[in-house]
């Protein structure tokens, strides 16, 4: 896996978790405030043991830094949020 690749997936999982956490308060209010957030993701051990190493890295740095650990099962497929698209030639 790539640092390219990394940054990728660790995008695509913060932005699924920030979606999730904005609609819920109970799991909003897990996060103690400054937190770092770790994603675990099942099946994928090097993007795993780069985020372990990155967490450990910054708790070295900062050993008061929470830590919060967040296991998914994996992400479903993104869908296109489009309304009843249509694909046409234009005439122009």
């Amino acid at each position: 896996m790539t640092d390219h690749e990394y940054v990728e997936r660790l995008l695509e999982l913060s932005t699924e978790f920030d979606k999730l956490v904005v609609g819920n308060e109970r799991l909003a209010s897990m996060i103690p405030s400054g937190a770092a957030i770790m994603f675990q993701v099942a099946g994928e051990t090097e993007f795993n043991r780069r985020a372990v190493a990155i967490a450990q890295e910054r708790h070295r740095h900062e050993p008061s830094l929470p830590i919060m650990v967040v296991r998914v099962d994996g992400l479903t497929p993104s869908t296109s949020r489009l309304i009843n698209p249509h694909l046409e030639p234009a005439s122009l």
